[in-house]
């Protein structure tokens, strides 16, 4: 505070301090527990599609991820606009904090305490914190996420309000570091089938592997399991982990396998791409490639999530403690490699994500899988021949 600031404090008392505080240039205006940043949308989209890694893992305007986290556009599975959920969204931990915008505060939330703030059906799935150390976001950035997630009406990005952030937590990739795992070793677990194998199931997008591996491995995926070449830019050793170890814990949702019987009692099981009340679509992989099946809510008996999923449970057996600080050591060497290439390696990109379930990035669905009805569910993008790709939109007029 400036020496004539302090001789006017006591003859203004704390209020009118606060206002010429708040006044002051040269920096947020200060509030107790917090304080007000001038946001910018454009910053924010920046750190969304970048940095910040968000499209990890979470779809927006038609970018990102539309299977591994709640989608923030519409979407069959996640619900309505990211806008219309935060009007029945209430934070808990943050309730009562000042808010630039209605639903900063649960966005917040779900940026600083994830664990707390999950999106019902993801509960259980593991997000970095804000304060993480894999993500490591300060007050403006967070105030320019706010922007672009929730603008301001008028679409002005406007002043928002950040509470005091705790202190940065330990990286724990780094004390993962002294534990002497091995990349190269981690390799050889990873690709070859009779070891951990995870290669029949996952892909690693390297192309860095070519000479040594068939393109199925590295280039075009394999089965119905989630692609890893980036998960250590998002995910603890701790939490990987748990994933191999306890699959059943640790299934994400957008990859459930679903076993569905037909009043023809016949019986289908697969990966669960889309539904609505026409259908469902599943996936099933086999070795020349991805099979699809769209089955009409009609002709449904019954249907239900598998749990356990295809993950094994014997991977406890299968590999030492020394061979799981070896797969891990490669998942985050395959992630820092892969984050250098930049946007090239964001989900849809040249170098980004090729899951088995690549049509919900570009399309491109066979006859089969019936676009005509896809293009109906929020979400789903259809390409069609000679025009973009359609994001799927609620049609309530097409029986």
């Amino acid at each position: 505070m400036s020496p004539a600031l302090r001789l006017l404090a006591p003859a203004l008392g704390l209020l009118g301090l606060a206002v010429l505080l708040a006044a002051a240039p040269g920096g947020p205006a200060q509030e107790p527990g917090g304080a007000w940043f001038e946001a910018d949308a454009g910053r924010g989209r920046d750190l969304f599609r970048g940095r910040g890694r968000c499209l990890e893992c979470h779809r927006m305007d038609g970018e990102g991820s539309p299977v591994r986290g709640p989608a923030f556009d519409a979407h069959w599975r996640s619900g309505p606009p990211l806008q219309e959920r935060l009007r029945e969204r209430r934070p808990v931990v943050l309730a009562g904090i000042p808010e630039g915008v209605p639903g900063d505060a649960w966005i917040l939330e779900s940026l600083l305490h994830p664990a707390v703030a999950a999106a019902p059906g993801w509960e259980g799935q593991p997000m970095p914190g804000a304060r993480s150390a894999l993500l490591a976001l300060g007050e403006q950035e967070l105030a320019d996420l706010l922007a672009f997630l929730n603008p301001a009406p008028g679409g002005e990005a406007g002043r928002r309000w950040i509470p005091e952030l705790p202190p940065l937590e330990p990286d724990p990739w780094a004390a993962f570091a002294t534990l002497g795992g091995d990349p190269g070793e981690g390799e050889r677990l990873f690709f070859r089938p009779d070891d951990a194998a995870c290669s029949g199931c996952h892909l690693l997008r390297l192309p860095a592997l070519e000479e040594r591996y068939p393109a199925v491995f590295w280039a075009q995926g394999t089965l119905a399991g989630p692609e890893l070449t980036r998960l250590a830019l998002v995910q603890t050793p701790e939490e990987i982990l748990a994933s191999i170890l306890r699959p059943e814990a640790r299934q994400t949702p957008g990859f459930e396998t679903w076993l569905v019987e037909t009043h023809g009692e016949r019986l289908f099981t697969g990966m669960l791409l889309a539904r609505s009340a026409e259908g469902m679509l599943l996936m099933e992989a086999e070795p020349s490639g991805a099979v699809f099946t769209w089955l009409d809510a009609e002709d449904i008996a019954e249907a239900i999530p598998q749990v356990p999923g295809r993950m094994t449970h014997v991977f406890p057996e299968l590999l030492s403690v020394e061979d799981r600080r070896h797969v891990l050591a490669f998942l985050r060497a395959s992630a820092l490699a892969s984050e250098a290439w930049g946007e090239e390696a964001l989900p849809g990109g040249p170098l980004g994500a090729r899951d088995p379930v690549a049509p919900l990035y570009d399309g491109a669905w066979p006859p089969e899988a019936r676009p005509d009805l896809l293009q109906r569910i929020p979400g789903i993008p259809v390409s069609h021949e000679g025009g973009p790709v359609s994001a799927g939109a609620p049609d309530h007029d097409h029986r």
